[in-house]
């Protein structure tokens, strides 16, 4: 247990001083199996980003080319760190798969300047998968937008679910990574979207995993300020304005990652029950998890709504009154932590 004071003052009422207890138990908790994926999409924003030995761009044309030629590496460099930044970030927040969207158009889009090749001790950090080989998401479906953008939320079920893996396919639930789509998908408003998705939505319904796309948009590092777009909405990491390369963390990637941690928490209450099965607390413990899963409902719209009449744009979602709060979190998260304390020691 620790402890803490803090001392609590307002206008128009006394200070008051608190004591804050925390208490950490000793137990330990599985990680993500290798089955289950925890993706994003990603692209690098590298449309005026020369290369020394091709060319030294559109921005460098009126300049002496050994000069141009110096800014070009000096620029390279700094993209290279930024994507290592970026990859260090999502393996931080537990992240295990990207989908690169490297393909031909995206080339291109460096008009002229050449392809920069992201350091492979780099992409080592987070598996990825680039969309421009044919059967990169071949064996997953993607649910979010069946149908096309406004498609129906209530594709995220546990019926679906069960089709795409009788059929031998992963059931990936939230994103739409493929080759084809157009563009680039909102990331959703609201941080407890992605904690109930990542986390105890996903173990309801029994899917393969989650696909939170994107971690930054295609178009560029910051959005126009006239587009209407601002803030978190778009992207999971922005820029910090100084300490260069440091990237910002949003709410919502916070959110992802305690999802991901509830869901740690119930796997491994899961395989505590199967090996101490002889252990009185077992028997209670997945009385538990049973009480558990038929208390969430296996549609997401039961606690998400779509933005507008069609879900704004490309299908947003925000959450009802009847989703998740912050109580249900702390409850949930302590009664699974004392049955694997119990199950552990």
């Amino acid at each position: 247990a620790y402890l803490a004071k803090a001392k609590i003052s307002g206008k128009d009422i006394p200070a008051k001083e608190v004591t804050l207890r925390l208490e950490v138990l000793p137990i330990h908790v599985d990680a993500v199996p290798d089955t289950v994926e925890y993706g994003t999409r990603w692209c690098m924003r590298q449309q005026f980003c020369s290369l020394p030995d091709i060319g030294y761009g559109v921005l460098a044309t009126r300049m002496d080319k050994a000069v141009a030629t110096d800014w070009a590496k000096q620029l390279r460099e700094a993209v290279l760190q930024r994507v290592a930044a970026e990859f260090a970030l999502m393996k931080r927040y537990g992240l295990n798969r990207v989908y690169e969207r490297m393909d031909n158009s995206a080339r291109e889009m460096t008009q002229g300047n050449g392809y920069i090749e992201v350091p492979e001790e780099t992409l080592k950090l987070v598996p990825t998968v680039d969309l421009a080989t044919a059967d990169a998401p071949a064996d997953k479906v993607f649910l979010k937008r069946e149908g096309g953008p406004g498609g129906a939320l209530n594709a995220t079920c546990e019926a679906r679910v069960k089709e795409i893996k009788a059929d031998g396919k992963k059931a990936i639930i939230f994103g739409y990574p493929s080759s084809g789509f157009a563009a680039w998908s909102d990331v959703q408003e609201e941080s407890g979207i992605y904690r109930f998705c990542s986390g105890f939505f996903l173990w309801r319904i029994g899917a393969n995993g989650i696909a939170a796309e994107p971690w930054q948009m295609s178009l560029s590092d910051l959005y126009i300020p006239f587009c209407g777009h601002s803030g978190q909405w778009g992207s999971f990491c922005t820029p910090a304005s100084q300490d260069w390369p440091t990237l910002n963390r949003a709410l919502i990637l916070e959110g992802l990652r305690e999802g991901i941690l509830d869901y740690r928490y119930v796997i491994t209450l899961e395989r505590l029950v199967k090996e101490k099965s002889d252990n009185p607390k077992a028997a209670q413990a997945k009385a538990y998890l049973e009480q558990l899963k038929a208390s969430i409902k296996g549609e997401a719209s039961s606690y998400f709504s779509n933005v507008g009449s069609k879900g704004g744009w490309d299908n947003t979602w925000h959450q009802k009154d009847t989703a998740w709060k912050g109580k249900d979190y702390v409850e949930a998260r302590k009664k699974l932590a004392d049955f694997i304390a119990a199950l552990e020691n």
